[in-house]
């Protein structure tokens, strides 16, 4: 698991936290040093930190964790969206990049395979336990989800099985091609991507598979929205669809774009998903303060969190 802060400060107010540093410190330090020194920062419970809000990205099939950061380009549009220009009000945002295998897949159903259930289940267990670990540390913390292909099946299915407890401190889901899209479920799935409600994900057509369609928990359906291209085969599944993007992934085809499953960054929709789960966060009731764990303050970093702190409030984040 890596976690960074991003945040996002009018460059004018780096003065501010310019001057703090100094009175804190004790020596210079200019704004780009102060940016890259928050950005650097540890921000896990572990580190002794709880945040209002935090997000968890992953990465879909094939993606590799050098790709969107960690979070492949889907998801990655979805990041720094939600984290730029001050979009939550808070002017900062933990970011962390589930790690798991995210093996490669195809549209046949050879495709699907054990290894296939595997590779979404240590997804699920990572998840899953990263937020167990943070829960139990900051059990006010809110967290906002966001998958892209399996990836999407994995954050999907964490939200879906955690407890209705848990379930209320997720501010949003955003879900982009799910493998376990089901298509008769118009509150959670986004109309103006053009899907059809009479088909459903790749996950239920091929022998062997144990999934079935997602059914969301209807006290997370207000927070859960599921983006469906047209004619996405991953999602929304058809023969000829299935067949096309197949011969597209041949060595040698020119514009692997032309497959609706590659189309979700050109179309934006992870922009339209971070501006709707940043209306959801406004109208939020999160924690008022971040607090620094005890363990913090005496152990190996004495001082940076309450430093941090110091620097958000001197520039107003």
């Amino acid at each position: 698991m890596k976690t960074i802060i991003k945040v996002a400060l009018p460059s004018a107010l780096f003065v501010a936290a310019v001057l703090t540093a100094v009175n804190l410190t004790g020596s210079h330090t200019d704004a780009s040093a102060l940016r890259a020194r928050l950005a650097e920062q540890p921000a896990d419970p572990s580190a002794g930190i709880c945040w209002p809000l935090r997000f968890y990205g992953v990465r879909g099939s094939g993606e590799t964790t050098s790709e969107g950061n960690g979070y492949g380009t889907t998801v990655q549009q979805f990041e720094q969206t939600l984290t730029g220009d001050k979009m939550t009000g808070l002017g900062y945002l933990p970011v962390t990049e589930v790690e798991y295998p995210a093996i490669p897949f195809g549209y046949a159903w050879q495709d699907y395979t054990s290894s296939y259930d595997n590779s979404v289940a240590a997804g699920e267990n990572a998840l899953q336990t990263d937020l167990i670990d943070l829960w139990h540390q900051c059990p006010s913390t809110r967290v906002v989800l966001a998958g892209y292909s399996q990836g999407a099946q994995v954050a999907g299915d964490v939200a879906d099985t955690l407890k209705l407890p848990q379930r209320a401190r997720i501010a949003a889901v955003a879900l982009f091609g799910d493998p376990e899209f089901n298509g008769r479920q118009p509150e959670v799935d986004v109309a103006a991507t053009g899907y059809s409600p009479h088909r459903g994900g790749i996950i239920v057509k091929w022998p062997g598979m144990h999934s079935m369609l997602r059914n969301v928990p209807q006290d997370l359906v207000p927070r859960f929205h599921s983006y469906c291209i047209s004619n996405d085969p991953i999602c929304n599944w058809t023969a000829q669809w299935t067949a096309i993007c197949w011969v597209m992934r041949l060595p040698g085809w020119p514009d692997r774009q032309i497959c609706p499953h590659a189309g979700y960054v050109g179309q934006q929709w992870p922009k339209v998903a971070a501006y709707w789960a940043a209306d959801l966060i406004h109208h939020m009731q999160l924690p008022g303060n971040i607090t620094c764990l005890r363990a913090t303050r005496v152990r190996a970093f004495p001082g940076w969190c309450t430093l941090l702190l110091n620097l958000l409030a001197a520039v107003g984040a």
